[in-house]
């Protein structure tokens, strides 16, 4: 194998391993709404298995849907905490169809020519189907590109788990919790 082979190889490889932490970041956000649809539909443990069993092969629209309409009708929902509930909607969905472009897509890494010496800038492209026609959306898989999503993930991830946990706790406050900063919720660092 040459040098330029072996480069090629190496770059493309950190761009699969990026896609591949992505999707499971992703996942592992989408597993914990349909957790806090199961929790918050019943504390029975049997009850919440079978609510698992509803909602367990859903792709990551309906169990968005979902977990934003169970969540809303709480009794402990006032309009402060409903916006809350509402921006992490719109940054959920912003991510799915940031995944959905990555996943759905085609994806070119490590394609060039002879002249190619840095194969480190893949993209996917992904075309979708309207009334007004065909768009087409294109999702960068270099580091930089990548890295953020995957942080994203986390962040929605913990946001949905700690959302949760305040609406189900009696103890715990929104407003000394969270705080919606340039439209998006932010957790409240306590020093």
């Amino acid at each position: 194998m040459t040098h330029q082979n072996e480069k090629r190889e190496q770059q493309m490889q950190i761009q699969y391993a990026l896609i591949g932490e992505f999707v499971v970041a992703f996942e592992l956000l989408c597993n914990m709404m349909r957790a806090m649809i199961g929790i918050r539909c019943s504390v029975n443990a049997a009850n919440q298995a079978n609510i698992s069993a509803l909602t367990i092969e859903l792709t990551a629209f309906p169990p968005l849907k979902a977990y934003q309409a169970v969540m809303v009708t709480h009794p402990k929902q006032d309009a402060f905490s409903k916006s809350l509930f509402d921006k992490l909607y719109n940054q959920i969905r912003d991510l799915i169809e940031k995944r959905n472009t990555i996943v759905h897509g085609t994806t070119y890494i490590g394609w060039g020519n002879e002249s190619t010496t840095d194969w480190s800038n893949g993209h996917t492209v992904r075309s979708t189907l309207s009334k007004q026609g065909v768009s087409t959306s294109v999702q960068a898989t270099n580091e930089a590109a990548i890295q953020p999503l995957i942080q994203e993930c986390r962040t929605l991830y913990d946001l949905v788990l700690g959302l949760s946990g305040t609406l189900f706790s009696q103890h715990m406050d929104f407003a000394k919790n969270y705080k919606i900063e340039n439209g998006r919720v932010v957790r409240i660092e306590i020093p």
